[in-house]
């Protein structure tokens, strides 16, 4: 029980050192592109789906969003 009680606490102390970058504009996700490059750093966005279609001949998808 020691044992995983030292991995769910290195675990948890990953969480909260974890750096979340969430976006909900398209600029500041482009700011954001523009100065951080490093290749470990993750970003997310939050978008709203207006409209989601297959293209001719199956490849890929076209997804319309706007800034939520």
């Amino acid at each position: 029980m020691d044992l995983l009680d030292s991995i769910r606490q290195v675990v948890l102390r990953q969480k909260e050192e974890e750096i979340v970058n969430h976006f909900y504009t398209v600029v500041g996700f482009c700011e954001f592109a523009e100065t951080k490059t490093a290749a470990d750093v993750g970003v997310s966005g939050k978008r709203c789906c207006l409209s989601v279609e297959r293209l001719k001949t199956d490849n890929g998808t076209r997804v319309t969003a706007t800034d939520s």
